[in-house]
């Protein structure tokens, strides 16, 4: 009987000493992934006239829903979370929840703060004042008491004209698929994505020459638009070389086709389109670049760009994006219109929006300060189908493509799945690249709005 319980306490101090290993390595698996403190307030990062502040009372089970104005289109409500025990180890999360209506959105393992959560798609549903909308924290509580519903009334007109401005092949499907399959949008990608690291034959035995991933990726970036039913003639991709654009930039009129040793073949490239909107004579130079914007903004004459955020999107070739849309705008003399700003590589962390696919996505981390204030925001509803084609839009594109069913070629690559597989276990996170389908398909895109004016007022 002894041995017994002492093989017992034995096994339980052996699970003790796993348990207790494991959640400290998801913990700081996940850590590492955030480049920001989560016990942090988030700014509205809105300009507060350009939105409408409600003062609500919010219980530990909800609240009742004010009367809004007729024209209020996108609407955030302000709590001040705090992490309960698990929620250090889980994701938190909030379900909202009116008749049949029910969303779900996560924030950070460790959240203690001021977060926005997106109540739009529950004003859509028809909810109507003085109805109790229900709260339930999953790991997470929130502070009682008095809070605010912000209302902006920037919406998609009927008549306006959408142009989405994509750095790489799928940024536009990742960042606004929905919202260019609902309106009239033109599509332009300006590189051939030919830079993609997924093809180097170390992943699954998969192995691409640059100039062979070049043409499949133009090919995606012009016929998986038309699944969101955009017209092949709207969709064009410029063919600039991928992961060179700061280079470009800085050397504005080097033909970097010619300058590089691994050239691909531009021209060519180009004639895969069938768009009337691409401009003929093209260099590959970032004059040539801004030109070519430049030609398109003549032609579209757009009401609403779609671009990166340049304050919140650091990656490279996506700022360079938004600066030669702004020069072309410059180069038009035109500055109406607005912006619609996205962030597909969040400079806070890759893991934003967070929380599995299909759930809701709150107002994503702003910092006061960190950029100007914005004009307002804007949250685009996906109905179920329109969610649907996203998926496979998505899923369309070889970049976000799981690439699993490849099997792995030798004991490296075996190796290397399974330290993937087992890495996803422990903090919850996914593997890449199907991380982006976790991330992108969510029945919102939000967006910072901006005048294109008060854009380029601000240094762009």
């Amino acid at each position: 009987m002894n041995s017994l319980v002492l093989c017992l306490l034995s096994l339980a101090l052996i699970g003790l000493v796993f348990g207790s290993a494991w959640v400290a390595l998801r913990h700081h698996r996940y850590c590492r992934e955030l480049k920001y403190n989560p016990r942090q307030n988030f700014a509205l990062g809105v300009a507060p006239k350009s939105v409408e502040a409600i003062s609500i009372v919010c219980d530990s089970t909800g609240f009742i829903l004010p009367e809004l104005s007729a024209n209020a289109v996108t609407v955030f409500l302000e709590l001040h979370l705090q992490y309960t025990a698990t929620g250090l180890v889980f994701d938190p999360s909030v379900e909202i929840s009116w008749e049949a209506f029910c969303d779900k959105q996560f924030f950070e393992r460790g959240v203690r703060g001021i977060r926005f959560l997106n109540l739009t798609r529950l004003i859509r549903a028809g909810a109507k004042a003085g109805t109790r909308v229900m709260l339930h924290g999953l790991r997470v509580a929130w502070v009682t008491g008095r809070t605010s519903l912000y209302v902006c009334h920037q919406s998609v007109r009927p008549d306006d004209r959408m142009l989405v401005v994509s750095p790489h092949p799928d940024d536009a499907e990742l960042a606004a698929f929905g919202l260019y399959a609902d309106t009239q949008a033109t599509i332009v990608t300006v590189t051939a994505g030919d830079a993609s690291d997924r093809y180097t034959g170390k992943n699954y035995g998969v192995q691409l020459t640059r100039a062979q991933v070049g043409r499949m990726r133009v090919l995606d970036s012009i016929i998986v638009p038309q699944i969101g039913g955009v017209p092949r003639e709207n969709v064009l991709n410029l063919a600039y070389p991928d992961g060179r654009l700061s280079e470009m930039r800085a050397s504005p009129t080097v033909d970097f086709n010619k300058r590089d040793k691994d050239a691909f073949d531009f021209d060519g490239l180009r004639r895969l389109n069938v768009s009337p909107l691409l401009r003929d004579g093209a260099e590959c130079t970032w004059d040539s670049l801004v030109s070519d914007l430049a030609h398109i903004l003549k032609l579209t004459r757009p009401t609403v760009i779609v671009l990166p955020d340049p304050w919140l999107d650091p990656h490279a070739d996506h700022t360079a994006t938004t600066m030669a849309v702004c020069e072309a705008l410059r180069e038009t003399n035109q500055q109406d219109g607005r912006f619609f700003l996205t962030s597909v590589h969040n400079r806070w962390s890759e893991l934003i929006p967070l929380g599995p696919a299909g759930s809701g996505v709150p107002l994503p981390p702003r910092r006061e300060g960190e950029s100007p204030e914005m004009g307002g925001f804007y949250s685009h509803a996906l109905s179920p189908e329109r969610l649907t084609e996203k998926y496979l839009a998505l899923e369309a594109m070889h970049d976000v493509r799981d690439l699993s069913g490849c099997a792995p070629q030798n004991l490296r690559s075996l190796g290397r799945k399974l330290c993937e597989i087992a890495g996803a276990s422990i903090d919850g996170m996914g593997i890449p690249p199907t991380s982006l389908l976790r991330r992108a398909v969510r029945p919102d895109e939000v967006f910072w709005t901006i005048s294109v004016a008060a854009a380029i007022r601000s240094a762009l």
